[in-house]
């Protein structure tokens, strides 16, 4: 037998309908829960909703995850749903995480751009993504790693296919392994990218 599920979960909101009878708003929106020595998440923002045509948006989104034994993650951005055309978009999007963990050590990674997600077709694109992320101490064979990577990424995820088109990568290694203790790498171009296989060419 599978133990219970301690789980508490907050909702405080204050609701308006339109008179319409279409248009609906929830103000305020917070959601917390929490899974006792596993997770703590919180979601807030200002909800607005059309019945008629199926869309919904929170262009004020936060959310914030905190993983025991692990770290943070935070989420914000203006969060828009079209469940007649299955889409989601997610302007503005800025996230970080904060890591420690024993074997990929202390990670300080951010993620910014304008996300656009096909439920029908499952395709993910992010224009103009920004990604920074500082890596350091852990179980792998590095001291540190520093890299920045910009594009316009494009994940199929029934293919397993990732492109990502005007590639810029820059990224910085210390390992005693390494002559001179350090590593500089850049890269540019077209990345076409098979996570299924691993195959992949960068032109």
């Amino acid at each position: 037998n599978q133990p219970a599920l301690d789980m508490h979960l907050d909702i405080a909101t204050t609701a308006q309908l339109a008179d319409n009878k279409d248009d609906f708003t929830l103000t305020a929106l917070k959601v917390q829960a929490q899974l006792p020595d596993q997770l703590d998440a919180s979601v807030s923002g200002n909800l607005q909703g059309k019945l008629d045509s199926q869309q919904l948006a929170v262009p004020d989104l936060q959310a914030v995850l905190k993983l025991a034994g692990l770290g943070t993650l935070n989420l914000d951005g203006n969060l828009k749903a079209d469940l007649s055309k299955q889409t989601l978009d997610f302007g503005g999007l800025q996230a970080r995480a904060q890591l420690d963990n024993a074997g990929a050590g202390k990670v300080d990674a951010g993620l910014s751009g304008d996300a656009h997600y096909n439920l029908d077709k499952q395709v993910l694109s992010i224009g103009g993504m920004q990604l920074q992320a500082n890596l350091q101490g852990g179980e792998l064979p590095v001291q540190s790693v520093s890299a920045k990577l910009s594009g316009q990424p494009t994940f199929k995820v029934k293919d397993q296919q990732l492109d990502i088109d005007e590639l810029q990568l820059t990224a910085d290694v210390e390992a005693d392994q390494i002559p001179g203790g350090q590593l500089q790498q850049q890269a540019s171009g077209n990345l076409k990218l098979n996570l299924a296989s691993g195959k992949g060419v960068l032109d």
